[in-house]
């Protein structure tokens, strides 16, 4: 079935809401949903849901070391609700950097799961040149959740051949941007803005995370994602619409 990832390229734009409010939407909606924690600088959604540390993607990774084994996620994922189980995330980009050469081995085993929609939450986009840059290349589509200043217009667009030279569809998500930035941001970036988000105050913390998506526009702008992230992928990635190199992204940057 693949799996669709989640990530930014600068600041904290709310990609891990996002993929919160996600898989949460698809669960509802009768979709079965697998949420895989997937940051390397540390994962934020087992605190914020109250959820044990063991298992997680850390003991996955582990596990599938020398093959990937879509079986054996479910035995490292912890139910938080009807249709939806996460896949707890690291605590330090030094346990990231152990398992580097697990991560071509954990992508694929998320990819393989043919019972479920996947969503990862990758956090900062990784360096093109390590393991972790698997998490994006194996998805089928690739969401960079980012916000409507033109100072990230800029920096989104300098990334463009990184991002396209990862492989999966690429689009845009943009959060606390007015419907009418959204044509002049995919302009400035060459990439497409796939949907629109109203800022979404709350932030994942304990309690707090079991109200989102919530009331409002908010909830409406994540069913038409959800909509997308369930439909076909269109095997033509669109060709980048300009020129611009872009150095790969680095771990920490």
């Amino acid at each position: 079935m693949g799996y669709t990832a989640i990530t930014s390229i600068k600041g904290s734009p709310g990609a891990t809401t996002t993929a919160w409010a996600l898989a949460r939407t698809l669960a509802a909606s009768d979709h079965p949903c697998v949420l895989a924690d997937a940051d390397r600088f540390g994962g934020t959604l087992g605190p914020a849901l109250g959820l044990a540390g063991m298992p997680s993607i850390r003991t996955l990774a582990t596990a599938v070391m020398r093959a990937p084994d879509p079986d054996a996620v479910a035995s490292y994922v912890q139910p938080v609700e009807n249709n939806l189980a996460v896949l707890v995330g690291l605590t330090s980009l030094e346990q990231s950097v152990a398992l580097d050469p697990a991560w071509p081995n954990v992508a694929n085993s998320l990819a393989g799961i043919d019972d479920a929609v996947v969503i990862v939450d990758v956090g900062r986009l990784p360096d093109t040149r390590s393991g972790a840059a698997a998490l994006c290349r194996t998805a089928s589509r690739l969401l960079v959740v980012s916000r409507p200043e033109p100072a990230s217009a800029v920096f989104l667009s300098s990334w463009q051949t990184a991002l396209r030279g990862i492989g999966p569809q690429v689009g845009v998500v943009l959060v606390g941007a007015k419907p009418s930035q959204a044509e002049s941001f995919a302009e400035a970036t060459g990439f497409d803005v796939l949907a629109v988000l109203p800022e979404m105050t709350a932030r994942l913390s304990l309690g707090q995370a079991r109200d989102i998506p919530g009331k409002g526009g908010y909830p409406k702008a994540i069913d038409q994602l959800a909509e997308l992230v369930v439909s076909p992928v269109n095997s033509e990635t669109p060709a980048p619409k300009s020129n611009q190199m872009a150095t790969p992204v680095r771990e920490g940057a």
